[in-house]
């Protein structure tokens, strides 16, 4: 009986320890609030594509989305105040709004996320990618775009803002695949966007969730 009662006693110590190992794992996760990061690295190899994210400093292409995220803070260092209600502005955010703005480039010294785009792993038979927003859960709408023209204004490169005129589901990647664009959120806290990625032939990501803190 005590032989019995022994293993028993070990099984569930051993259950335990498994227990213990997965719940912690969530733990190795890592908040990316600094420096530049190619949040949509799009890699294809053997008719699988892969998305998910780039870091340079450390060096990592395989950065996973569902169990690392991205954080703007603090708020002030990215926030703009929307001045103008023409053109695409209103895709950015409603006139005098504050809106909170990852850039497109950054001057040197800047510690703030840099968000892009890279393809450079996908095969230039298997290009253009395309890169669809699938959907966005968060306090507010987010808008990708550059800066064209003179006097500079938006260009849109995908929203789900429901402004009139301004939503767009989806980009393609061609024959530069590396690149960036301001990321747009109009408003502060939690957001979870889903992409996908499709590459020239079919062949695609499925969804895939990212997780955005802003602020």
């Amino acid at each position: 009986m005590l032989k019995l009662a022994s293993k028993v006693l070990a099984a569930a110590a051993i259950a335990t320890a498994t227990i213990v190992g997965f719940t912690s794992s969530p733990a190795m996760a890592v908040t990316y609030d600094t420096g530049h990061i190619d949040v949509l690295d799009v890699d294809y190899s053997g008719g699988t594509v892969t998305l998910d994210m780039r870091t340079y400093s450390p060096a990592n292409d395989d950065v996973s989305p569902a169990t690392n995220s991205i954080r703007l803070h603090p708020l002030d260092a990215y926030d703009l105040v929307v001045t103008s209600s023409s053109g695409s502005w209103p895709c950015v955010g409603a006139l005098n709004s504050t809106v909170y703005v990852a850039p497109a480039s950054v001057p040197s010294g800047d510690t703030r996320v840099w968000p892009g785009w890279n393809t450079e792993d996908v095969p230039t038979a298997n290009r253009p990618v395309t890169i669809e927003l699938v959907s966005v859960s968060g306090p507010g709408h987010v808008t990708l775009y550059n800066m064209t023209g003179l006097p500079a204004a938006p260009s849109v490169v995908l929203s789900s803002s429901s402004a009139s005129g301004c939503a767009k589901s989806s980009f393609s990647i061609g024959s530069t695949p590396h690149g960036h664009a301001n990321w747009a959120f109009s408003a502060s806290g939690n957001y979870q966007i889903t992409f996908k990625a499709t590459v020239t032939g079919g062949a695609t990501s499925g969804n895939v969730v990212y997780n955005f803190t802003i602020g």
